[in-house]
């Protein structure tokens, strides 16, 4: 499974010998650990090493909203005024 959860499954044409993807669960992934077979992208982890992330907003109501969408990704954090 990549990073956002969807699981693929690549295969080849027999027909033609084109390279084919199928994005979503099929019977290949019941026997598949996706925790042993997940491979991060460059980007991910070069975005991993950066470190955290500092976002500074104008309102505690803003910091609030912005909190709520960044609070399950780890290495963010929200600042704003203090009411």
């Amino acid at each position: 499974m990549g990073e956002q959860g969807r699981p693929a499954t690549q295969g080849t044409c027999p027909v033609c010998g084109t390279r084919l993807v199928r994005f979503g669960r099929t019977p290949a992934h019941d026997t598949v650990d996706p925790a042993a077979n997940t491979v991060a992208s460059k980007a991910t982890e070069r975005r991993l090493a950066e470190g955290p992330k500092l976002v500074i907003v104008e309102s505690p109501a803003k910091a609030r909203t912005v909190g709520r969408f960044w609070a399950g990704l780890p290495g963010r954090a929200v600042g704003g005024p203090r009411p």
